[in-house]
């Protein structure tokens, strides 16, 4: 039997280091491929697809609030404040929680969205610099991805690879809450529904505060989001008689887009790309230490036979 098995690798040499080569090479690749996109692709493509609809809700140079305005400071220290602080803590459940742990975690998520807003526009406020919503949207694009990776989890705004890789990735992407974080993440429920639960302050001047929502159901809540600022677009044509905007001709009637419906944003399958992670990842182990020994022990067998032949 040993005999025979030394025998094999003293057979067609040139051949089977080719097709060994092949074999394994094709393994390990097909593992990485399997690993580089991850969740983060399909959030990819749900963060392009709010983007777009941002660009069309509040297209560049449209909405525009002049820093010399009456209303400026009352405009960014509650509505653009206002924007952060519902964009993050309406993708908590308060269903799931208990009073307290929702309680600490508004606290903690406000906390966060308030600092973000600082960092970004308090500079601005000071020097009374004009501000295009546009340029409000696409910050509120990176806070999401920032509030993800804070408080949720780096796989949703990274590449796979990148999660394998990252502290405590490998133990988060096989955890059953990742999983199931994801499950209710992609979950879609009737949009009235969802925005019947929430309890929030209406459009106006003052901040916003959530009371109850069922959080991160992503397409649900991301359509609640944007239409929110859309009545907020619509509140600043007529603040206490005052149209807020720059352009005072702007009203409903010459809004670029004046609603939007939920089937409007990618709709994102994160369990199907997080199941073809944990495939990649696990394949990926098994090559590292079981077909890449065995590779190496036949390209030394092999090529030794033939320098012995040569």
């Amino acid at each position: 039997m040993i005999a025979k098995f030394k025998e094999y690798f003293t057979k067609k040499v040139k051949l089977k280091i080719i097709v060994f080569s092949i074999i394994s090479g094709c393994l390990l690749l097909l593992s990485i491929l399997m690993m580089v996109p991850g969740v983060g692709l399909e959030s990819k493509s749900f963060i392009d697809s709010i983007e777009t609809q941002i660009k069309k809700i509040m297209p560049k140079g449209t909405y525009i609030i002049k820093g010399d305005s009456a209303t400026y400071n009352t405009m960014m220290e509650n509505v653009v404040r206002g924007a952060y602080q519902t964009d993050a803590t309406s993708t908590l459940n308060s269903n799931e929680m208990s009073p307290e742990d929702y309680d600490a975690a508004l606290k903690a998520y406000s906390e966060f969205a308030n600092t973000w807003y600082l960092n970004r526009w308090e500079n601005a406020i000071k020097e009374q610099k004009d501000l295009d919503l546009y340029d409000l949207g696409m910050d509120l694009v990176k806070f999401d991805k920032a509030v993800s990776t804070e408080f949720l989890s780096y796989g949703y705004v990274h590449a796979g690879i990148a999660w394998f890789f990252h502290p405590g990735g490998i133990k988060d992407i096989f955890s059953k809450e990742r999983y199931n974080d994801a499950l209710r993440n992609q979950t879609m429920i009737d949009q009235e529904v969802y925005d019947e639960a929430l309890n929030y302050v209406v459009p106006g001047t003052n901040v916003p505060n959530i009371n109850k929502s069922l959080g991160t159901l992503l397409l649900n809540n991301k359509t609640w989001f944007l239409n929110y600022q859309i009545e907020n677009i619509k509140y600043g044509f007529n603040v206490m008689g005052v149209n807020v905007f720059e352009d005072s001709n702007l009203s409903v009637s010459t809004m670029p887009k004046s609603s939007m419906d939920i089937s409007e944003l990618y709709m994102p399958n994160f369990t199907s790309t997080l199941q073809v992670l944990r495939a990649g990842i696990v394949m990926f182990f098994i090559y590292i230490g079981l077909i890449l020994p065995l590779y190496i022990y036949a390209m030394v067998m092999l090529i030794k036979n033939r320098k012995e032949k040569g």
